[in-house]
């Protein structure tokens, strides 16, 4: 009964709003899952992956032998380039392409982390100014259809102190220090003991998502996984990649 009105909705859904292809924003048949001219195949992170930066070992700049801090590794499922990319950019406006990405990143996240069992799977927070602005948190909404994919509860575990500069023209140092004391954990959550995956849509250097760890993991939690939609190549490597399009 429930799948049948489920059914229902989807179809009346799709007819008031027609559905978009999730990389370019073309309106695309029912049923269809893109608009056939837009693929994210070369966009995919294809194994063997390093577990410090989630890319392929051939794109890894890692430093060698030095472990990592407060988070025990990071996976996604594309490179972010291209029509991913686009897509990216979508979901950070309207948060359309959300049942897409969350469906590749699940898909991925059995293939990266199937052999663990989680407790919670958490967010990274927004500021209430950016919230407010945007109306919605990109990053909590992957995380919400992520546990409606895999049944491990979501949960709220973070919260933003403090407004922080936009990060994506800052160097890797002024990154670490811009996020510093931004993050903790919100009132009420107790996340020790607990095995967490952590979501977020872009991971690029990788300063906020440990800044956010490690305020869990001071908490007690007992490890803390990372998950995203989309891994920037390093400088170079991304700015040839590019070069195709």
């Amino acid at each position: 009964m429930r799948k049948g009105l489920a059914r229902v909705r989807d179809f009346l859904t799709d007819l008031i709003y027609p559905p978009r292809c999730p990389y370019c924003g073309r309106v695309i048949a029912q049923g269809e899952r893109t608009c056939g001219s837009c693929t994210a195949r070369r966009w995919r992170i294809a194994d063997p992956r390093c577990t410090r930066c989630g890319r392929n070992k051939r794109d890894c700049t890692c430093p060698t032998g030095r472990p990592l801090k407060y988070y025990q590794g990071v996976a996604a499922p594309f490179y972010f380039g291209g029509e991913v990319r686009s897509a990216i950019y979508r979901l950070k406006r309207s948060c359309d392409p959300v049942r897409l990405m969350s469906e590749e990143m699940y898909r991925t996240f059995r293939e990266v982390y199937g052999g663990l069992t989680f407790d919670r799977i958490t967010c990274i927070p927004m500021s209430r100014r950016q919230r407010r602005s945007r109306g919605f948190n990109q990053s909590r909404e992957l995380a919400r259809a992520l546990s409606r994919l895999s049944g491990i509860p979501f949960e709220e575990l973070l919260t933003q102190r403090f407004q922080t500069r936009t990060q994506h023209r800052l160097t890797a140092e002024e990154r670490r220090a811009n996020v510093l004391g931004a993050y903790d954990v919100r009132r009420g959550a107790d996340p020790e003991g607990m095995r967490i995956l952590l979501v977020d849509d872009v991971f690029t250097t990788g300063s906020t998502a440990a800044e956010c760890a490690k305020m869990l993991c001071f908490s007690g939690a007992r490890s803390v996984h990372l998950l995203c939609a989309a891994i920037t190549l390093p400088e170079k490597r991304e700015y040839r990649v590019d070069k195709r399009e």
